[in-house]
């Protein structure tokens, strides 16, 4: 019993868990296997993360709110989806992660404030440049 009352404080300590500046860590796209996830770093400042849904989660500035990278989970399965679709994917570049987000905007989670999910992947859509992309080599990686 006191194991059921410890575990949600536990989870709201790693939720709210800070990570700090790397000065060897630049700007740019991660890809990780372990958890076929796309790591996009805009800024190296000191940041939370926030959890939208099971697919997106933001980075957001400590100081100021602003959003400065996210993790997208399952991202092969998204590429891959996105290029059924007809999505074009630059053969050098990728596939733009504005479209990704898009896309997994349209996959309903349930427990999700629409309102919340929304302001989410506005504020993430308005912060990601057009340039940035995820290699077109993870969409052939779910196939």
């Amino acid at each position: 019993m006191a194991n059921k009352e410890v575990q949600p404080s536990l989870l709201d300590a790693l939720a709210e868990f800070r990570f700090i500046p790397n000065p060897d860590r630049k700007a740019g796209g991660y890809y990780s296997k372990d958890g076929d996830s796309w790591f996009l770093i805009l800024e190296d400042v000191p940041y939370k993360r926030v959890r939208v849904d099971g697919i997106f989660t933001a980075f957001e500035d400590m100081d100021t709110g602003m959003l400065v990278g996210l993790q997208l989970k399952g991202i092969t399965k998204l590429m891959s989806d996105l290029t059924k679709l007809g999505c074009m994917v630059d053969k050098i570049q990728g596939i733009q992660v504005v479209a990704l987000l898009m896309q997994s905007f349209k996959i309903d989670v349930t427990g999700v404030s629409p309102d919340f999910k929304s302001k989410m992947y506005t504020k993430a859509i308005r912060a990601v440049p057009d340039t940035a992309c995820v290699p077109q080599e993870l969409a052939s990686a779910s196939s």
